[in-house]
């Protein structure tokens, strides 16, 4: 989708640390998705563990860190990006 005008009702996600989290999910193993007028920045991901059926989608996002990061998934990469700055890169487990 194309940028659109930012206004007072513009949505700002910003500075957000998730650590030692362990996760399982029958869906995917999370998202990170911002407008594009509008991305999500500063987000840390450290000491995370996510088994699930797809794997994390990033998108319209700056800044985000991933440290010691594994993604376990049936199907399809560990990690998608799309108009995202992505420091680091998931480990890829066997798939569940």
């Amino acid at each position: 989708d194309p940028a659109q005008p930012k206004t007072d009702t513009t949505p700002v996600i910003r500075n957000i640390r998730i650590s030692n989290l362990t996760a399982t999910s029958t869906k995917n193993a999370g998202l990170i998705v911002g407008l594009p007028e509008s991305e999500v920045s500063n987000v840390v991901l450290e000491n995370v563990r996510i088994t699930a059926e797809t794997g994390l989608t990033i998108a319209n996002a700056k800044e985000i860190k991933l440290k010691n990061v594994q993604v376990s998934v049936k199907s399809g990469p560990p990690l998608t990006t799309d108009k995202a700055q992505v420091e680091g890169s998931p480990t890829a487990n066997e798939k569940p």
